[in-house]
């Protein structure tokens, strides 16, 4: 038996690569990942306002207390921005590609 005939073999019953897997091949941006790296930022500058926002009485913030806070917070304000913006951009991408659907033919769309 030639060493060829179990590649052979195995090319001809593998099965054809998927070509209907979502945005492969596609031109267009990601709305999910641009939404969800603006989701992060907001939520990091928002995070940086709320820190260093005045204390009732006036005094002012220690620095180490203020860096400390920032560390502290930027790790429960970043992945809530992360998920709200890619919430944001499921619903956003959902409604781009429902206006941009083609009916069919044979479709009763008006």
């Amino acid at each position: 038996m030639p060493a060829n005939c179990k590649s052979n073999f195995i090319r001809s019953t593998s099965p054809p690569p998927r070509t209907d897997t979502a945005g492969v091949g596609s031109k267009r941006p990601s709305l999910v990942r641009n939404f969800a790296i603006g989701g992060l930022v907001f939520a990091e500058i928002y995070m940086i306002f709320t820190v260093s926002a005045p204390r009732l009485h006036g005094d002012p913030i220690p620095w180490d207390a203020l860096l400390m806070r920032m560390a502290a917070l930027a790790v429960l304000f970043g992945p809530f921005g992360l998920a709200l913006g890619t919430g944001v951009g499921l619903l956003v991408d959902g409604a781009v590609r429902s206006l941009r659907k083609k009916p069919s033919k044979g479709s009763d769309h008006l």
